[in-house]
């Protein structure tokens, strides 16, 4: 489970955050494609334990998640509707919520985002799949 959330708040970070000049995706519809960022526009991983639960949070310097693309995502995958226009299906929401006991999402609009997932390592899978959910969206100010 942490590796598909790994995965999946990793290919957000690199193939959905980035913007050109125009604020226009840079990399959305291709999630195949070799992306190149510059130092300043690089994701970060870190991954934290206190041996009951793991964390594991990544950042973007971009900025751009919104509420709506959360929750708006989370409702068409809990509907089993694909959406391929903005370049993945539109299920990476649920997949990261069914991988983790919460998630937490703490933007500052223009300047960065980060989505931490908290995983219980107590649970076996059954268990972690038939678990409450936590899901908190915190849209923050720039210092």
């Amino acid at each position: 489970m942490f590796a598909e959330l790994a995965h999946e708040l990793l290919m957000n970070a690199l193939y959905d955050a980035p913007v050109d000049a125009h604020g226009r995706p840079r990399h959305a519809h291709d999630r195949k494609a070799p992306v190149a960022l510059a130092a300043n526009e690089a994701a970060s991983l870190r991954v934290a334990s206190d041996g009951v639960r793991l964390a594991i949070q990544v950042s973007d310097p971009f900025g751009r998640l919104e509420r709506r693309h959360v929750f708006g995502g989370l409702a068409r995958g809990l509907a089993g509707q694909l959406d391929r226009s903005g370049g993945g299906a539109g299920l990476g929401i649920v997949t990261c919520l069914q991988s983790a006991g919460a998630l937490l999402f703490d933007v500052v609009p223009g300047h960065r985002t980060e989505v931490t997932g908290v995983l219980d390592l107590d649970l076996n899978l059954r268990e972690l799949k038939t678990q409450a959910k936590s899901l908190h969206f915190f849209n923050g100010t720039h210092p």
